[in-house]
């Protein structure tokens, strides 16, 4: 179950990236200018709903933040802003060739002198 600060969060922060799209005419998913992107984050930041900027609910807020933000540009969401649906997680991006580390027929991968 989400948390209150979470549905919270991401309520304000969607109302704020749909005014945003609304008035540059765009339709998710879009690639923002970088000039785009600071003023769509300057709003999302001005819409803070919460008082302080600290402790618990600040962390949540920064992870849909940047959970919202990747979504509207079509970005796999990391596991640092990850969105539950339904009390489950959505898939975490794995890049390509980080499991070949531990793939005995990987380059990369060395025995440890335990295993001789």
């Amino acid at each position: 179950m989400a948390s209150s600060w979470r549905k919270i969060s991401y309520r304000v922060i969607q109302e704020v990236i749909t005014e945003f799209l609304g008035e540059h005419q765009l339709t998710p998913p879009v690639l923002l200018t970088p000039e785009q992107l600071k003023t769509l984050k300057r709003r999302i930041s001005k819409a803070y709903p919460f008082v302080d900027r600290k402790y618990h609910p600040y962390k949540v807020w920064l992870s849909e933040v940047k959970a919202n933000l990747q979504a509207l540009q079509g970005l796999p969401i990391t596991a640092q802003g990850h969105r539950q649906i339904k009390g489950k997680r959505l898939p975490i991006h794995v890049s390509p060739g980080q499991l070949s580390l531990f793939d005995p027929n990987s380059p990369y991968f060395t025995k440890s002198n335990d295993e001789d």
